[in-house]
Formats: C-alpha cells, sequence, structure tokens
C-alpha cells in the first residue's frame, strides 16, 4: 500500500535533479562526477528496464546506459532540456531514445575501447529484479515509469529509515514498515509483544509512520520538478502506476 497524497507543509527542497543536469557540464570533473552519480543512482535501472523491455540483450542495455550516462557527463545530451520544457523524468527519457538512435553505436565503441566502466552500474542485480519484474511492464514506457516509481519509494523509504536510525528507533522502523507498505503480516498485538508497546501504540506509530512516509514520498519527487502542482501530478501518475 502506498500513501495517499496529504496536506503538507510548504518546503524547500534541493538539489533538484534540473541542478543536477547544469552542474553535468560545468564545475570541474570532480564536481561533474559528482553529478552524474546522482544521476545514475536514481535513474539507471529505470533506463535499463526501458531497454530491456525494448528488446535490448542485457549486454547492448548496459552498453547503452553506460554511453548514455558518458554522454551526460559532457553536458551536451541535455543542452536543450530545462524545466520549462517538461517533466525531468520524460526529458530524460526522450534523450535516451535520441542517443540510442543516433549515437549509440559509437559512443559504445569509444566506452568498450577506454576499457573502464564509467559508472558502477549492478547489471547482475539489475537483471535478476528486471526478470522479476518484466510480466507487469506491458511497454517499454511502462517499464521505465514503473522502474522509477519503484526506484522513487525505495528512495523515499530508505530516507525514513535513516530518519528512525538516527532518533535510534530502527526496531520500530522495522517492525512497523512493512504494515504502511502493505507488506507486513504481523498483527498489532505481535509487533506489540515484540516491542514492549500497546496494540493501540503501535496503530499510532504506524499512522504517525505512514504520514511521514507520504511526505518523503513527496520529497524525493520534488528532486525533479518545480511546484507544488507537478509534485502532486507527478504523486497522482506514480500511484496510478500502481492500481
Amino acid at each position: 500500500m502506498i500513501p495517499e497524497p496529504t496536506s503538507h507543509r510548504e518546503k524547500q527542497f534541493a538539489p533538484t535533479r534540473w541542478s543536477v543536469v547544469l552542474r553535468a557540464g560545468q564545475g570541474s570533473s570532480e564536481e561533474r562526477h559528482a553529478a552524474l552519480d546522482t544521476l545514475c543512482h536514481s535513474y539507471w535501472y529505470p533506463l535499463y528496464a526501458f531497454l530491456r523491455r525494448g528488446g535490448m540483450p542485457p549486454p547492448d542495455a548496459e552498453d547503452c546506459v553506460q554511453g548514455f550516462f558518458a554522454r551526460l557527463l559532457d553536458g551536451r545530451l541535455l543542452d536543450a532540456a530545462t524545466p520549462a520544457r517538461g517533466r525531468f523524468r520524460t526529458l530524460l527519457l526522450g534523450a535516451l531514445k535520441n542517443f540510442v538512435t543516433d549515437e549509440h553505436r559509437a559512443a559504445t565503441a569509444a566506452k568498450r575501447g577506454s576499457g573502464q566502466a564509467l559508472v558502477p552500474l549492478e547489471i547482475a542485480l539489475a537483471e535478476e529484479r528486471w526478470q522479476a519484474d518484466a510480466s507487469a511492464m506491458a511497454s517499454p514506457e511502462l517499464a521505465y515509469d514503473r522502474a522509477w516509481a519503484a526506484v522513487t519509494l525505495a528512495a523515499a523509504g530508505t530516507r525514513l529509515r535513516a530518519e528512525f536510525a538516527k532518533a535510534d528507533r530502527l526496531a520500530l522502523f522495522e517492525a512497523v514498515f512493512p504494515r504502511v507498505t502493505g507488506a507486513g503480516r504481523e498483527s498489532n498485538e505481535m509487533i506489540g509483544r515484540r516491542l514492549g508497546m500497546t496494540p493501540g501504540a503501535v496503530a499510532a506509530a504506524a499512522t504517525r509512520m505512514r504520514d511521514r512516509y507520504a511526505e518523503a514520498i513527496r520529497e524525493e519527487i520534488a528532486l525533479a520538478v518545480e511546484t507544488d502542482a507537478e509534485i502532486n501530478d507527478e504523486l497522482r501518475h506514480l500511484l496510478g502506476l500502481f492500481t
């Protein structure tokens, strides 16, 4: 179960994915690589899923994603991309399509000639995950969007887990969070016995955690859009992918 949109406080979120794109062609080599690493962490699996659903074999999909991020690093691939032109995830996918059509062969040859991978892609895990996900993905675009949604939810969960760990409440998080996501099967009574809490206290903790998880999802989405209206649109789109 994914939390529905809730009322929220106005917040400023930074850096956005757009600022990462803009940094990719500026600053020092170290800064460019750091910007690329941020993008890669969030988007390499959605891009890989898109290519695999389109029929590209695993080695070629790996090469293509590597080449795509290499081109992002030189700052030219998204030169025309601005927040005013549309959703970041949509523009990134469009850039990948253009890359596959126009430049993949040459970029792959150059990358292979370098003898080293640009970004550390966990391809074995990605392919295992893809095989588990593939039956639910009817098109390359749906594969990309569902993978983007899954990565966004996972990042929100990681954000929330870190908050509970910092507050020395990790045991509570690990017991209750599966209930928040709909994956848990333990009752409030069972969790309470393990943690020394009443069933009512467990239920209250789950409600608070669900609300915070919804906020964390919004915070992840806010990294890629510019306004509250766009956050709401992206959140509705994400929720729609699981209904």
